[in-house]
């Protein structure tokens, strides 16, 4: 017999779907199968399958179900009565969950002695295993939310390692989409968020890196009132100095619609008229201006209309952070540095480096 609960309860006996029918019945297999064969009490089982209102003869009523789900199982011994209550004939290779949890030890073992594509490889295999919510039929039963919780707690490990392996393993591309999109889901994970510095700083995107660096900064201090911890300071120290840059054999390619836009740290809803407003004034004119109050939320707008618009558009789109500049000599620099192109020619001279600055970009353009 094998029994999923990474997500909606399936069961397969023999390798052939055994449908199980009823919400208490599919709470009464869940609680039974956490167990990995070991006995559950009566008690705990009345809790599981009816939380808040146990019937009266709850004893009689378990015991009427539990006979109900032999029969749905079609082995009279798949589930056994002991003293204290009742016991799922399974073993812990019989339940995905255990399954996953060895998946990643396994995984992790190979990461931790020099070999990252196996590692990736197991940890690939672990993941797969989830397909939504995990105990998704236990409902609000009070055991679940332990057994959520771990569940939960080892697939973030399991995917922090997966991206430290894919770094390791010098993939780099694959890195950086990984770190992107699980910053999105956890925007206050550091361990991630470093992780997406280093992959960014491999790609040859130092810059970038150093812009999401101040945008996650921005963020803890918003939200949380913290700055960065220790090691995430340590590691933007060293991407001022230079001290991480590609990784070896690795040549940097610009992404294939050339952009800094970075991943958001929050989701955008609620704005979709403004959205279809600015897009369509985008393609009709070479210039639009988005304006409004202090804080009214006009450039994270401008930022995800830019986005959308290069889903269906192949040009580039970049952001240059105009707020810092106060002295006009600067402002061409400060385009030269959202571009990510370094100007040779800035001296000690500001009105010559000015110039300079300011032909370069009309050069390229």
């Amino acid at each position: 017999m094998d029994i999923a609960l990474l997500g909606p309860l399936e069961v397969a006996v023999g390798g052939q779907p055994r449908p199980i029918a009823g919400g208490r019945l599919r709470s009464l297999l869940s609680r039974l199968a956490v167990a990995e064969g070991r006995v559950v009490s009566t008690a705990e089982l009345v809790e599981a399958v009816w939380p808040d209102d146990p019937p009266s003869g709850a004893a009689n009523a378990l015991q009427s179900l539990v006979s109900r789900l032999r029969r749905a199982l079609a082995d009279p011994e798949a589930v056994s009565q002991a003293a204290t209550g009742y016991r799922l004939a399974i073993s812990p290779t019989e339940l995905d969950a255990a399954r996953f949890a060895e998946l990643v030890r396994d995984a992790e073992q190979q990461a931790g002695s020099g070999q990252p594509q196996e590692a990736i490889a197991g940890f690939d295999a672990a993941l797969r295993l989830w397909r939504g919510e995990p105990l998704a039929d236990a409902g609000d039963a009070e055991y679940a939310v332990g057994y959520r919780t771990t569940w939960e707690r080892l697939r973030l490990r399991a995917e922090e390692e997966r991206l430290t392996s894919l770094l390791t393993a010098g993939r780099i591309g694959d890195a950086v989409s990984t770190a992107e999109a699980l910053a999105v889901d956890h925007p206050l994970n550091e361990r991630i968020i470093a992780s997406r510095l280093r992959a960014l700083a491999a790609a040859g995107r130092v810059p970038e890196a150093l812009a999401n660096y101040e945008e996650t900064r921005q963020f803890l201090r918003r939200e949380l009132g913290t700055e960065p911890g220790a090691e995430l300071q340590a590691l933007h120290l060293r991407l001022l100095r230079g001290e991480l840059g590609p990784a070896p054999d690795t040549v940097p390619s610009p992404p294939a619609r050339r952009s800094n836009l970075r991943a958001p740290l929050t989701s955008f809803v609620g704005r979709e008229d403004d959205l279809s407003r600015v897009l369509d004034l985008v393609t009709a004119h070479r210039l639009t201006t988005v304006i409004g109050p202090g804080g009214a939320g006009k450039t994270r707008l401008a930022i995800e209309a830019a986005r959308r618009w290069l889903a269906v558009q192949p040009d580039s789109a970049w952001l240059v952070e105009l707020a810092p500049v106060t002295d006009p000599v600067n402002l061409a620099a400060t385009v030269l540095g959202a571009l990510g192109w370094r100007d040779p020619q800035v001296t000690d001279r500001p009105a010559r480096s000015a110039r300079a600055a300011k032909d370069r970009p009309l050069r390229h353009g």
